[in-house]
């Protein structure tokens, strides 16, 4: 079996829309064919405004019409790359927060049910695909 860009059986491709329960529209787009190199983006656009996020930094905020100041982004490791995982400070972040929990001195920030929310999502995905 073929993808669009592996000879592997999965997907390597995704673009899906999706309703909010408050009526909301959204549209995930994924891909392990891309290029290596480019950044993780994640766009919010609403009636109101709209925030841009990339590599887990607000680059973009508008609010009622008004731009609003964001924090520079200089010397950032971006992108996904087969061959090098250079930014490990958010995962380092996740590790401490769970040992911390676990001595009992905070909370889990991420828990398992959290997990299987964002599973659930990529199941109804295929699901919706497959009818």
């Amino acid at each position: 079996k073929k993808t669009a860009s592996h000879k592997i059986e999965a997907e390597d491709t995704l673009t899906a829309v999706c309703q909010f329960a408050c009526g909301a529209l959204g549209v995930i787009m994924a891909s392990t064919c891309a290029y290596p190199g480019f950044e993780r983006v994640i766009k919010i656009h609403g009636d109101s405004g709209y925030v841009e996020m990339r590599e887990n930094n607000i680059t973009a905020l508008m609010i009622n019409g008004e731009m609003q100041s964001c924090a520079s982004n200089a010397g950032l490791v971006t992108g996904a790359n087969t061959n090098t995982f250079s930014n490990v400070c958010y995962h380092k972040a996740q590790i401490s927060a769970f040992l911390t929990a676990l001595r009992g001195e905070g909370e889990i920030v991420s828990d398992c049910y959290d997990g299987k929310r964002a599973v659930k999502v990529i199941e109804d995905i295929y699901k919706n695909a497959s009818e």
